[in-house]
């Protein structure tokens, strides 16, 4: 897993009304997140393993981050220590919406990272949101199948190195491009100029989509859960993804089973309290499905 870890804050709040005055919050919570953690705690808890290649800061978020991902089985082999910031996210959440605040600090410092070391006894490695020379790196020097995830705050980042075309070109070599249906609309020139790459759009409680080239479309519907927080939940769809196609599960019962795993994690506050086990997954698991 190559992607962030965080510190996150979380609060709740009656409401996020835009009244410029003191809020009291009703909850307060200090969390791992980050999506790279996140996705590596799901892959663990579903019965996987994950070794985490991030970058996080000399200050004390830092050890806090360490400690919390040692504490979850994931293997911090990949975590570099640089100077400076970790990341950090305050997270406000009301009964009617949810404001996320990121400081990346130095999570992006990932471009050294060699793909040789990254995929080194991988059965798959997955690229969380990263900087598309780090992507385009990766991607094209893995010698195992990638799954790159993709967000729609990189629209302008890949408007800016190359035709759809080419950036289509790079994430061609991957296995699966990963993205939500907000990135799905900012990146559509691109994804619809794939090839050969699946393209799994998530949707949130209507599902997901998977998009094979010279085949029809296959829409995934979510079970039906009570949420609580769907903080991370699309984080827990890429770990339990990149869980089942490394174990050689075919891409649309993957698919299924990351649909259910992101759903059930709804059902808990904080973006890893709700991650389910596998058996939790498998149960939900329609019959007709397989």
């Amino acid at each position: 897993m190559v992607g962030d870890a965080a510190l996150d804050l979380s609060f709740a709040v009656p409401a996020l009304d835009g009244i410029d005055e003191k809020v009291a919050a009703t909850d307060c919570r200090r969390e791992l997140g980050g999506t790279g953690a996140n996705a590596a705690a799901a892959v663990v808890r579903l019965g996987g393993r994950a070794r985490l290649h991030a970058v996080i800061g000399s200050d004390p978020f830092g050890l806090f981050i360490l400690q919390q991902l040692a504490e979850r089985g994931i293997d911090t082999a990949g975590v570099s220590v640089v100077e400076g910031r970790s990341t950090a996210a305050v997270i406000l959440r009301s009964p009617e919406r949810r404001l996320v605040v990121v400081d990346r600090g130095v999570a992006d410092d990932v471009s050294r990272l060699d793909p040789a070391i990254v995929a080194a006894d991988a059965a798959l490695v997955y690229l969380s949101a990263m900087p598309w020379e780090t992507i385009a790196s990766l991607i094209t020097g893995s010698a195992v199948p990638v799954v790159v995830g993709i967000e729609a705050r990189q629209g302008s980042e890949l408007a800016a190195v190359g035709t759809p075309e080419e950036v289509a070109q790079v994430l061609d070599h991957a296995l699966v491009v990963l993205t939500n249906e907000a990135g799905a609309d900012a990146l559509a020139k691109p994804l619809h100029q794939l090839a050969a790459a699946a393209l799994v759009v998530t949707r949130g409680a209507a599902g997901a989509t998977i998009v094979v080239p010279g085949r029809p479309s296959v829409e995934v519907p979510a079970p039906t859960v009570e949420v609580v927080d769907a903080t991370g939940a699309g984080d827990c769809f890429a770990g339990a993804l990149c869980r089942f196609l490394a174990g050689g599960t075919p891409l649309e019962r993957a698919v299924r089973l990351a649909t259910i795993a992101a759903s059930l994690s709804t059902r808990q506050v904080g973006a890893q309290a709700g991650i389910p086990s596998e058996p939790e997954v498998l149960a939900r698991l329609p019959h007709e499905a397989g």
